[in-house]
């Protein structure tokens, strides 16, 4: 499971959380 991080609500968008997981699954990807 995801650790449990409180998102600002600006950041706490569907977009964002796909860039997140991107980063977490290929960390060379950048934004």
């Amino acid at each position: 499971m995801l650790p449990r991080i409180h998102w600002p609500p600006k950041l706490s968008s569907p977009r964002f959380a796909g860039s997140c997981l991107l980063k977490l699954v290929n960390p060379n990807w950048l934004p």
